[in-house]
């Protein structure tokens, strides 16, 4: 069971439905993934993404090296609050 956050950008924490970069301390990157949520697994909070070609990511915090928002995620949003207020 995922927990949806229903906290904004605060205080480091992810925004739900925005895409990130995510680095790994392997080396491994996942572009454009996701943010979900977190969810529990033997007590431990997991973080969630799901990435553009529809595959589930569970990661460890303690194994994350970066994360980055990603840009034209950002772009996208904000031109189209632009386009709402005018």
């Amino acid at each position: 069971m995922v927990r949806k956050d229903n906290i904004k950008h605060i205080n480091g924490r992810l925004i739900p439905g925005i895409r990130y970069s995510v680095g790994l301390n392997d080396g491994k990157e996942f572009r454009r993934a996701c943010y979900i949520g977190t969810k529990l697994l033997n007590g431990k909070p997991m973080m969630c993404f799901r990435t553009v070609e529809d595959v589930d990511l569970t990661v460890n915090p303690s194994y994350m090296s970066f994360i980055v928002e990603d840009v034209v995620e950002i772009i996208d949003v904000t031109m189209e609050e632009n386009n709402l207020i005018k």
